[in-house]
């Protein structure tokens, strides 16, 4: 047992980081002090704590850039696994609010053919004005937005999707309109 000099509760020594330059190996404070502290004092000294980070990455770019790369390629493969899990998460959840996992037209359940329509078209026009260039960035703007639009979208398979698609051009074609929406993809 060992008494915190801070708040003088006295406490197992696992409560205690060590310190190999004190007789008993452990620092004067307990760890719950010395966070306490660490945290006070970074909250007085939040901008010179942040220009001395932002400063030794600068002098230290190369390192970092080295290390970052080696870490990345040793990882490279869990870094994938756990990315497919999370896409494959996020896009059972979305396909669940915008269709109840299940295609709007034949009612097929299958997850590995189920996709989201726009349903009036301009997927597109949409991939071309923003960064939502493919499904998996659909998906995941409509997860962290709280899954806006859901007039816009409906949950179909693929074949009913390119159905769907060929049907919107023979009814752009029957209205002599352009067609200007020309995958059928999302």
């Amino acid at each position: 047992m060992k008494t915190c000099t801070k708040c003088k509760i006295e406490k197992e020594e696992s409560a205690f980081h060590k310190n190999a330059r004190l007789p008993d190996g452990l620092q004067t404070r307990c760890a719950e002090c010395l966070k306490k502290n660490g945290i006070k004092y970074y909250s007085r000294h939040r901008e010179e704590a942040i220009a001395r980070s932002r400063d030794y990455y600068q002098r230290n770019k190369e390192i970092f850039r080295k290390k970052t790369g080696i870490y990345a390629k040793q990882h490279r493969a869990r870094k994938n696994e756990l990315a497919n899990a999370r896409n494959k998460r996020i896009k059972l959840i979305v396909l669940q609010e915008y269709g109840q996992s299940k295609c709007a037209f034949c009612g097929i359940t299958d997850i590995r053919v189920l996709e989201l329509d726009h349903i009036h078209g301009g997927g597109n026009k949409q991939r071309k004005e923003t960064y939502l260039h493919s499904s998996h960035h659909l998906r995941s703007y409509l997860y962290v937005n709280g899954f806006p639009d859901k007039d816009k979208y409906r949950v179909l398979c693929k074949n009913c999707n390119w159905i769907a698609y060929l049907e919107r051009i023979e009814q752009m074609e029957k209205n002599d309109e352009n067609c200007c929406d020309t995958n059928p993809t999302e």
